[in-house]
């Protein structure tokens, strides 16, 4: 029996796409492919899919395309050719995806089938998952309405965009930044009142990324947009928001906040909204459409889809830099509240490491005052040292203050910049001889975390998880940084 045009299209697809891998530039490391099922399809509900295609699509050449599409899918998976059944129900899934976003391409569906249309395409895809033997993606119902967004991405030296239905946030994928056929959803979070782990003000709307299968670093970075809402928001604050998700490297405890790309992000439109041909900015004909361009399509199924125009963005429109996926949204670093206890480590440009802790006593107003100890090098638990420091600024997440530590230098200025519940920052000796002052970095490397927030501050050589002890005094030929 004649296999059908589609058929022939995704197979040669599959093998265009297998074929390009072997003369690309290496890939960024990044987690291997899934291990396909090679058995016979175990956890693979084929009458289930069967009865989706028909809900799905009319009787006619749309409806027999999917379901021959399908068999031969599965045929491939039986001969343990997987990369072709892999290829092929990524191009399935990126069609029925397309389709959906197109009004009058899909069939309504209604109970008993499924709950919705979008339920209907949302199951396919998990069952198309299982039949491959990978875990089966969760799509959210939002992701498939005209607020959300889900589309494949694949592997590609040129970049890749999803975006909303209306335009109100988005990613790109650099060149090189995916490494296997990925399903990417994006929709709005359930809970749109202060749900990122910071005690910064937030602005909604959150928005929650995700990839299936999970990628837990991209290299290059991704670039996410979103629309924040500047209604009430004054310019000046507007003018400080970023993007920020809950941080990976804590587990999602602490808030990663997002540095901002070179140039704001050209595929969200944060004015009105433009219509949409659908998530990737494709416009698909269809099964029967698809057919008619074999040589086209072979081509496009497997790569990259065309970026959406370049908008401008409005105050609120914001990007940021990001290697991972969860809830994005925007905050004003600016917020920081750095009271409590902090402690850490300080290393000089030369000798050992020393314990430290700051104390931030009060803040308001965008000043602060409170304390800086030093424990004396070589990793002694007794603190050596207590300087009372005052007028300390706090201006864009960042704490900078001086304090007058030892005889021998007149200042030291220090700038702590908070992420999450971790300070880092640098430490400069500031010195004047002969009515010349001299600035010099003195801290290679500066890195707080806070352990405790005490009220008031414990006493000298009580500080949160050090051993108790006398408190020693500097001698005044110390230069700071150096042992006593």
């Amino acid at each position: 029996m004649r296999r059908p045009f589609l058929t022939k299209l995704l197979v040669t697809a599959a093998a265009f796409a297998l074929a390009c891998t072997s003369d690309r530039s290496p890939l960024p490391t990044q987690p291997q492919p899934p291990a396909y099922s090679t058995s016979s399809f175990p956890r693979c509900d084929v009458v289930r899919v069967a009865v989706l295609i028909k809900a799905l699509y009319p009787l006619g050449s749309a409806r027999n395309v999917a379901m021959r599409v399908f068999i031969d899918i599965q045929s491939s998976l039986t001969l343990g050719k997987t990369a072709i059944a892999r290829a092929a129900t990524f191009a399935f899934i990126k069609v029925v995806l397309a389709d959906l976003t197109v009004p009058g391409k899909l069939l309504v569906v209604t109970p008993p089938i499924a709950s919705s249309t979008s339920a209907a395409v949302s199951e396919l895809v998990t069952l198309l998952y299982q039949c491959l033997g990978v875990t089966a993606p969760t799509i959210d119902p939002a992701a498939l309405t005209p607020q959300g967004a889900a589309a494949v991405v694949v592997p590609s030296q040129t970049e890749q965009v999803v975006a909303t239905g209306d335009h109100q946030a988005g990613v790109s994928f650099p060149g090189g930044s995916v490494t296997q056929p990925l399903l990417v959803t994006i929709h709005q979070t359930v809970n749109q009142t202060n749900p990122l782990p910071t005690t910064l003000n937030q602005f909604p709307p959150f928005y929650d990324f995700a990839t299936f299968p999970d990628v837990p670093l991209f290299q290059p970075q991704l670039t996410v947009g979103i629309c924040v809402s500047d209604a009430g928001v004054d310019a000046t604050v507007a003018a400080r928001l970023q993007l920020a998700h809950p941080d990976r490297a804590t587990t999602g405890q602490t808030l990663e906040i997002l540095a901002k790309p070179e140039t704001p992000p050209g595929f969200i439109t944060c004015t009105t909204p433009a219509p949409s041909p659908g998530p990737l900015g494709l416009t698909l004909t269809g099964w029967k459409g698809i057919a008619k361009r074999v040589a086209d399509r072979a081509v496009t199924l497997f790569l990259p889809p065309l970026l959406h125009a370049g908008s401008a963005v409005r105050p609120g429109g914001l990007g940021g830099l990001t290697s991972n996926f969860s809830p994005f949204g925007a905050v004003d670093p600016s917020g920081s509240d750095f009271q409590g206890t902090w402690n850490g480590t300080i290393t000089p440009l030369s000798g050992p490491s020393q314990p430290v802790t700051l104390i931030v006593t009060t803040q308001g107003d965008g000043a602060a005052s409170g304390e800086f100890r030093v424990a004396a090098a070589g990793g002694t638990q007794a603190y050596n040292q207590e300087r009372f420091w005052s007028n300390g600024q706090v201006t864009g997440g960042t704490l900078a203050f001086t304090i007058t530590p030892f005889f021998r230098i007149e200042a030291a200025e220090f700038s702590f910049t908070r992420s999450g519940n971790n300070l880092s920052g640098t430490a400069t000796e500031v010195i004047t001889i002969n009515e010349t002052t001299t600035r010099t970095p003195w801290a290679a490397s500066l890195s707080l975390g806070t352990t405790a927030l005490v009220s008031p501050p414990p006493p000298l050589g009580l500080s949160p998880n050090l051993t108790p002890a006398t408190a020693q005094t500097a001698s005044s030929v110390r230069t700071f940084g150096q042992a006593p």
